[in-house]
């Protein structure tokens, strides 16, 4: 093959658009990668290179694959403050790990969120929010 880059990236791409309806582990796609890369090493020392001319192409589907899952289906702890994102309200404990941004009409808070506080106790929490106050004084 001549020109094997338009194969290559249309596999990628492929990959890509694959994961956006699939899910899989990327324990199980990493295990993919290194298995057809080991066997496209095995087919290009052999005499059987048309098999080589395969793998590639399911060697960057699979990455494609695992790159958008990662984006698209991230994996948070048990613990994220993810979890609790919804139409409930809490009370919130964290720490700034940033300066806050004033602006002209509102300020910026980057928050490490610790412990969420309910009617049932205490939960320990992790995850970082980005908070926007409309009052630009803030001490």
């Amino acid at each position: 093959m001549k020109r094997p880059l338009p194969l290559v990236l249309g596999a990628y791409i492929a990959g890509m658009i694959a994961g956006q309806y699939l899910s899989l582990p990327s324990s199980f796609g990493m295990a993919g990668i290194l298995g057809a890369m080991l066997a496209l090493i095995i087919f290009l020392f052999s005499e059987r290179k048309k098999e080589a001319l395969i793998l590639a192409p399911l060697i960057f589907f699979l990455f494609g694959l695992i790159f958008i899952g990662r984006i698209l289906h991230p994996d948070f702890p048990p613990n994220h403050i993810i979890h609790w994102a919804g139409e409930k309200k809490y009370q919130l404990e964290g720490v700034l790990y940033r300066p806050s941004e004033p602006m002209p009409d509102k300020t910026r808070l980057y928050l490490r969120a610790e412990k969420i506080y309910l009617g049932e106790g205490i939960i320990p929490v992790a995850g970082n929010l980005l908070l926007t106050v409309k009052d630009r004084k803030i001490d």
